[in-house]
Protein backbone atom coordinates (compact mmCIF):
# COMPACT_ATOMS: atom_id res chain seq x y z
CA UNK A 1 0.00 0.00 0.00
CA UNK A 2 1.38 3.37 -0.94
CA UNK A 3 0.10 6.20 1.22
CA UNK A 4 -0.21 9.84 0.17
CA UNK A 5 2.75 10.47 2.48
CA UNK A 6 4.88 7.83 0.78
CA UNK A 7 3.88 8.95 -2.69
CA UNK A 8 4.51 12.61 -1.94
CA UNK A 9 7.51 12.60 0.36
CA UNK A 10 9.28 9.57 -1.02
CA UNK A 11 9.38 11.12 -4.47
CA UNK A 12 9.94 14.71 -3.41
CA UNK A 13 12.86 13.80 -1.19
CA UNK A 14 14.80 12.14 -3.98
CA UNK A 15 13.75 14.78 -6.49
CA UNK A 16 14.87 17.53 -4.15
CA UNK A 17 18.21 15.83 -3.66
CA UNK A 18 18.45 14.97 -7.36
CA UNK A 19 19.60 11.44 -6.62
CA UNK A 20 17.49 9.21 -8.83
CA UNK A 21 19.23 6.10 -7.49
CA UNK A 22 17.94 6.92 -4.00
CA UNK A 23 14.29 7.16 -5.04
CA UNK A 24 13.49 3.59 -4.03
CA UNK A 25 15.24 4.04 -0.70
CA UNK A 26 13.27 7.18 0.21
CA UNK A 27 10.01 5.62 -0.95
CA UNK A 28 10.72 2.58 1.21
CA UNK A 29 11.46 4.76 4.25
CA UNK A 30 8.17 6.60 3.77
CA UNK A 31 6.26 3.34 3.37
CA UNK A 32 7.87 1.93 6.52
CA UNK A 33 6.85 5.05 8.42
CA UNK A 34 3.28 4.52 7.29
CA UNK A 35 3.32 0.86 8.40
CA UNK A 36 4.86 1.76 11.77
CA UNK A 37 2.37 4.50 12.61
CA UNK A 38 -0.61 2.33 13.57
CA UNK A 39 1.12 0.02 16.06
CA UNK A 40 3.06 2.91 17.56
CA UNK A 41 0.17 5.34 18.09
CA UNK A 42 -3.11 3.36 18.27
CA UNK A 43 -4.57 3.27 21.79
CA UNK A 44 -6.98 0.32 21.83
CA UNK A 45 -8.29 1.22 25.30
CA UNK A 46 -9.44 4.66 24.12
CA UNK A 47 -10.14 3.73 20.48
CA UNK A 48 -8.08 6.67 19.15
CA UNK A 49 -4.62 7.47 17.91
CA UNK A 50 -2.27 8.92 20.52
CA UNK A 51 -4.32 11.01 22.96
CA UNK A 52 -7.24 11.44 20.57
CA UNK A 53 -6.33 14.85 19.20
CA UNK A 54 -7.65 15.93 15.84
CA UNK A 55 -4.09 16.07 14.54
CA UNK A 56 -3.36 12.47 15.55
CA UNK A 57 -6.51 11.19 13.84
CA UNK A 58 -5.89 13.31 10.74
CA UNK A 59 -2.25 12.18 10.53
CA UNK A 60 -3.27 8.53 10.68
CA UNK A 61 -5.79 9.11 7.89
CA UNK A 62 -3.36 11.11 5.75
CA UNK A 63 -0.67 8.48 6.14
CA UNK A 64 -3.21 5.82 5.10
CA UNK A 65 -2.19 4.00 8.29
CA UNK A 66 -5.71 3.22 9.53
CA UNK A 67 -6.75 -0.41 8.98
CA UNK A 68 -9.99 -0.76 7.06
CA UNK A 69 -11.67 -2.27 10.13
CA UNK A 70 -11.18 1.02 12.05
CA UNK A 71 -11.47 3.55 9.23
CA UNK A 72 -15.10 4.53 9.83
CA UNK A 73 -14.50 4.86 13.57
CA UNK A 74 -11.48 7.15 13.15
CA UNK A 75 -13.27 9.32 10.57
CA UNK A 76 -16.34 9.55 12.84
CA UNK A 77 -14.19 10.47 15.86
CA UNK A 78 -12.45 13.21 13.90
CA UNK A 79 -15.69 14.55 12.41
CA UNK A 80 -17.40 14.59 15.81
CA UNK A 81 -14.47 16.43 17.35
CA UNK A 82 -14.43 19.06 14.60
CA UNK A 83 -18.19 19.63 14.73
CA UNK A 84 -18.22 19.74 18.54
CA UNK A 85 -15.15 21.88 19.27
CA UNK A 86 -14.15 23.35 15.90
CA UNK A 87 -10.74 22.84 14.39
CA UNK A 88 -8.17 22.50 17.16
CA UNK A 89 -5.17 20.93 15.48
CA UNK A 90 -3.14 24.14 15.30
CA UNK A 91 -0.56 25.43 12.91
CA UNK A 92 1.42 22.18 12.57
CA UNK A 93 -1.64 20.34 11.31
CA UNK A 94 -2.31 23.00 8.69
CA UNK A 95 1.04 22.43 7.03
Amino acid sequence: MSSPFARTHGRSAHALLLFQADAAHFSELAANMTKSFDPAFWDPAKGVYSTGTQMAQAAALWLDAVPASRLASVVDQLATSVTTTGITFGFLGVQ
